[in-house]
């Protein structure tokens, strides 16, 4: 059975059939895909972005980050479940002021750089074509700990203003690829093209199972486009 076992294994390798891994690591940070746009950045302090998929076990917050006042970005449950006395909690004022404790409100162009060493500066996020996401209604972020600097789009298009983004020396760039309420893996391509992240994570696609339709985007299509851009492209899957 042994023998079996791993002659299975290896035709699962060359079907391509082998398992995404949850998780990816880059100096000292680890990120975590949880499903659609929810993130777990862990290092010297744990930071969640948008966590509307969470585990049944997750460790408590040093920071959450929420992109917009959408449901499936701004879970108030959730958001309650990670949230200690010391938590931060930064975002919109539209979700924001459903919490107490400490908060903090962001706009385009501020940011909060706190005593720990984590920086988090606002970016803008928004549709060119469809009215989901109005220019004012929403923003990504730019988190840098320990030296990283990760940036988690939102739910955008390919903007304008991500160009001004090439000169932050991004480390890794979480894009939605899902198209509909967002832009699709060719936009995201563009997008990375502009941003010249080292790494790319897809996010916010295949998410029917938490009861969001219309994003069934394939990620290799992502890795594609960007063969020989000298962008890595790393696939996470959330089932891991």
């Amino acid at each position: 059975m042994k023998g079996f076992s791993i002659l299975l294994f290896v035709v699962s390798l060359l079907s391509g059939c082998v398992q995404q891994p949850s998780s990816t690591t880059y100096g000292n940070v680890t990120v975590t895909w949880l499903g659609h746009a929810s993130f777990e950045i862990a290092g010297s302090q744990r930071i969640y972005v948008d966590p509307f998929v969470l585990p049944d076990y997750v460790q408590s917050a040093d920071y959450i980050l929420i992109t917009h006042d959408h449901f499936d970005h701004c879970d108030v449950g959730n958001v309650r479940k990670l949230q200690r006395n010391d938590t931060v909690i930064i975002g919109t004022f539209s979700c924001i002021n459903n919490f107490e404790g400490k908060t903090n409100t962001l706009r385009h162009h501020e940011y909060f750089q706190y005593q720990d060493g984590v920086k988090v500066a606002a970016a803008y996020a928004y549709n060119l074509n469809t009215s989901y996401h109005p220019r004012t209604m929403g923003i990504g972020f730019i988190i840098t700990i320990d030296g990283v600097k990760i940036y988690h789009a939102g739910d955008t298009d390919f903007i304008p203003e991500m160009a001004d983004l090439a000169s932050e020396d991004i480390d890794i760039a979480l894009l939605p690829i899902g198209g509909t309420y967002t832009m699709d893996a060719g936009g995201a391509a563009a997008a990375a093209k502009s941003i010249k992240p080292k790494i790319v994570i897809p996010m916010h696609y295949n998410s029917q199972k938490y009861g969001i339709d219309d994003v069934p985007a394939d990620p290799e299509r992502l890795k594609q486009q960007l063969a020989g851009s000298g962008i890595e492209v790393r696939i996470l899957s959330p089932d891991a």
